[in-house]
């Protein structure tokens, strides 16, 4: 019997995930199927240690895929700086001017928390990531997406659609941080750790 399934990689080093699905006629989760990715697959295979998958649904073909469809688009995973996919789904099941259902958005909230709560992930994060310190580019790859993002008239859109005002962003001109204008009055600008003093 087909159990068709959309599942999620999460690397544990790195923190960036891929997620798919699997619907080939008599798959199933436990079927020992990695992912169709051409990158994602060997960098599996070559160090499992330093992945774990969750699997966010089971069900019919059909909705497997509009559901992986559905969670890349919400995440935007194209665009995502930690996301391996390279696609937002291949458009036929796509969700462009509809809304996301509660059924979809519990889901992927319950996987994600039953992969967070998990005691042995948290530890492999803990291990993967002890001594770690994010590289320059990395920072830099960070501050441009968040810069990116906080711009985008998208974003602002839904925020006033929502009914909240959109905190205006600043950069702290002694460390570069970028951050809602109260929080960083707070902590940057004259009150900067590292402001130089003369």
């Amino acid at each position: 019997m087909t159990k068709a399934f959309v599942y999620k990689w999460t690397q544990l080093s790195t923190l960036m995930w891929y997620v798919g699905s699997r619907t080939k006629q008599g798959c199933h989760p436990q079927d020992g199927y990695i992912c169709s990715s051409e990158t994602v697959k060997p960098m599996i295979m070559t160090n499992p240690e330093d992945w774990t998958r969750i699997i966010i649904a089971i069900g019919e073909p059909k909705a497997m895929r509009a559901l992986e469809t559905e969670i890349l688009e919400m995440f935007d995973a194209l665009n995502d700086i930690r996301s391996y996919n390279r696609t937002n789904g291949n458009g036929i099941f796509g969700m462009t001017g509809r809304s996301h259902t509660a059924k979809t958005k519990y889901k992927i909230s319950k996987a994600n928390l039953i992969s967070m709560n998990n005691i042995e992930t948290k530890e492999k994060l803990r291990q993967a990531n002890l001594g770690k310190k994010a590289s320059m580019e990395t920072k830099e790859k960070l501050r441009i997406s968040h810069l990116e993002s906080s711009n985008r008239p998208e974003i602002l859109a839904r925020l006033i659609e929502a009914g909240k005002k959109p905190q205006l962003k600043t950069i702290c001109p002694h460390c570069e941080k970028i951050g809602g204008s109260r929080a960083m009055t707070r902590y940057h600008f004259n009150n900067c750790n590292q402001k130089v003093v003369l």
